[in-house]
């Protein structure tokens, strides 16, 4: 097995590759998959972490914030170690 080491560049190539293009494909990602990204560890946390800034930047922007909350749902997201994707949910808030 061998070791791809972090860089930006690697990283874009790589969600490149394997068609990850917006914040929601990320989101959506398994834990099992997220354990493969090009990403320095503790890599599920760091997902997680990059997420929940991504969520705080768009609620505290006064041109983006419109567009959150409009159908009730939460942009919370949630700590997962299963396969099931890594979501947002109403009752992580």
């Amino acid at each position: 097995m061998f070791m791809i080491y972090f860089s930006p560049t690697n990283a874009i190539n790589y969600f490149r590759s394997i068609k990850i293009n917006t914040v929601g494909d990320i989101a959506r990602s398994t834990a099992a998959q997220i354990e493969v990204y090009p990403i320095p560890p503790p890599k599920l946390a760091n997902i997680q972490k990059a997420l929940s800034l991504y969520q705080e930047r768009l609620v505290n922007s006064p041109s983006l914030s419109p567009i959150i909350g409009t159908n009730g749902e939460s942009l919370t997201p949630i700590a997962s170690t299963s396969e099931e994707p890594i979501g947002m949910t109403k009752n992580h808030i």
